[in-house]
């Protein structure tokens, strides 16, 4: 019998939520930890200019492989996460986290999609496809891999198919930082500038830690500023497959180490691809913001004006659950 393979796809654009259980603080520490490895290994791994990727889209999607998997192909997985999906906190926690996601306006639109193709013929157990349908807006397709070109437009398609106030600032020693509240503060947009011009993004980049984004996002106070952003766009395509053995996963690459016999009784399924795209645009009307109610994160001197005028490191989070959304750095805005 050949491989039965899987696709996974995952696209992401921007989330919110509220009501979690007592684990709600360690789930988001986890997610935040989980953001920061893999946006490190990222840079790490792909020399680029411009660079965004969504550590909530992947992080999902690998819960949802997590669902189906076994042995160590599920303890790789979970070790990676740092959490357990058959965890009813977790789904929990995940429910509530995308339950606004809805709640879009004409400034700001938001959307969070993961799919998994799943070889024509292959029987998918019933539990599964149930934990599937209520995952984080995940959705399972049939697809004939022989036929590459059809299976090609049919994954190209959905991608296309699923991407389409105030202010907050702080300054340190090396950095300043100013914060972009959307959806009636409900998402932030944190951009992180080097002080000194001549200083590389890659300071910033070494200072990221999850202790550090919960210490920035936590302890921010109002100030009034004029703030500058240039109009920018930016759509990454990564390979997970690449990725991912950075962080320990990788037995779901592997046909023979594979197991997911929570997901199908055929013993040879595997994933065979995983691509993620995400995708975010500033356009003018978040471009700039004069006279408003900006945040300052510690006591220093305040700043009339913060110009995004030289490559700066950014990153979405929800506020509500702390999630980082999306992560990424902008090196030339016109690139």
């Amino acid at each position: 019998m050949p491989p039965a393979y899987l696709l996974l796809v995952l696209v992401f654009l921007f989330c919110v939520s509220r009501g979690y259980s007592h684990s709600y603080e360690r789930l988001r520490e986890l997610n935040t930890e989980f953001a920061v490895r893999l946006y490190q290994t990222l840079v790490e791994t792909e020399n680029r200019t411009n660079l965004v990727v969504s550590p909530s889209s992947v992080a999902n999607s690998l819960g949802l492989l997590q669902f189906g998997a076994r042995g160590s192909t599920f303890t790789q997985i979970e070790n990676a996460l740092g959490y357990n999906v058959h965890d009813e906190s977790v789904q929990n926690f995940m429910k509530a986290m995308h339950k606004e996601l809805g709640n879009s306006s004409q400034e700001t639109s938001m959307h969070l999609a993961c799919a998994l193709f799943v070889q024509t013929g292959t029987s998918l157990s019933a539990q599964f496809i149930e934990n599937a349908a209520m995952w984080a807006n995940s959705s399972l397709h049939q697809a004939n891999f022989s036929e590459h070109t059809w299976t090609a437009n049919q994954i190209n398609q959905w991608i296309t198919r699923n991407t389409g106030g105030q202010f907050e600032s702080s300054s340190f020693e090396k950095f300043t930082i100013v914060e972009l509240p959307y959806l009636g503060n409900t998402v932030s947009m944190f951009v992180l500038r080097p002080t000194d011009k001549n200083m590389p993004l890659s300071s910033i980049e070494a200072s990221l830690t999850s202790k550090n984004i919960a210490l920035w996002t936590s302890s921010m106070k109002k100030f009034k500023m004029d703030i500058f952003m240039p109009r920018f766009k930016l759509q990454s395509h990564s390979d997970l497959k690449a990725l991912l053995p950075a962080l320990g996963v990788w037995d779901l690459f592997d046909p023979r180490k594979a197991d997911f016999k929570g997901m199908s009784e055929d013993s040879n399924v595997y994933v065979s691809q995983a691509i993620h795209k995400a995708e975010i645009e500033v356009a003018e009307g978040g471009t700039r913001a004069s006279g408003v109610t900006a945040m300052v994160l510690l006591k220093r001197s305040r700043m009339p004006v913060f110009k995004a005028d030289r490559p700066f490191l950014f990153f979405l989070r929800q506020a509500c659950s702390d999630s980082v959304l999306f992560i990424g750095r902008v090196t030339n805005p016109l690139h």
